[in-house]
């Protein structure tokens, strides 16, 4: 059975993230490369073959960090604009709104209360300085796409799907290993009942 098509008041509340990331963040567009942006854009610079690449970024040894899906990201980035920032920094705007959406539609499943999900998107996308630094540099897409996956997997686990909320979980472990607590989570929830909330209410026409 799939799934029903987003309502109007979903694409409304993406509408409203958008708008208040975008009078937050506009600024950001002018920002050049930070931090070791630089570093890994020579390094792209210098491995132009793909297999090579894709060898280097999903090999686990001799690394303090594994996270081959942020240097895939980075590496799909360089190939289609290697020498424009602005490119980064739409991409974290929109992973950043997609986050937001995530946190909402988690806290709805939770309570079963649409406004409350709405109102917890658009307040997650005005908390600036939660998110700030994310935005201003390249690798900032580790955390940007490690947060709406642990969401994703929260809510699936949720929604008693366990087989989709693993492939999430997995997905954001190899965006950042941040994402280690998400069964800690999900055990917890399991044991005060809360996959057991209420369905979501049917959202306002």
């Amino acid at each position: 059975m799939h799934p029903p098509p987003p309502s109007r008041a979903f694409w409304l509340t993406a509408a409203a993230v958008l708008a208040v990331l975008l009078a937050a963040y506009a600024p950001a567009f002018a920002f050049p490369y930070a931090h070791d942006d630089w570093e890994k854009l020579r390094w792209h610079d210098l491995h132009t073959d793909w297999g090579e690449r894709l060898a280097t970024y999903f090999n686990p040894q001799g690394r303090l960090f594994y996270r081959p899906l942020s240097a895939l990201a980075a590496g799909l980035l360089h190939a289609g604009w290697p020498d424009d920032p602005r490119a980064y920094h739409v991409v974290n705007l929109l992973l950043l709104a997609v986050a937001a959406l995530a946190a909402g539609a988690l806290v709805h499943t939770l309570t079963g209360q649409a406004r409350t999900g709405r109102l917890v998107a658009l307040l997650f996308a005005a908390a600036t300085p939660v998110h700030l630094e994310t935005q201003f540099w390249s690798v900032g897409v580790n955390d940007l796409a490690m947060v709406p996956l642990t969401f994703a997997a929260l809510r699936l686990h949720l929604r008693g799907r366990p087989g989709a909320a693993a492939a999430a979980w997995a997905a954001a472990l190899l965006f950042k290993e941040s994402a280690v607590f998400v069964p800690g989570v999900a055990a917890a929830a399991t044991l005060l009942r809360l996959d057991t909330a209420p369905a979501p209410a049917a959202a306002p026409r």
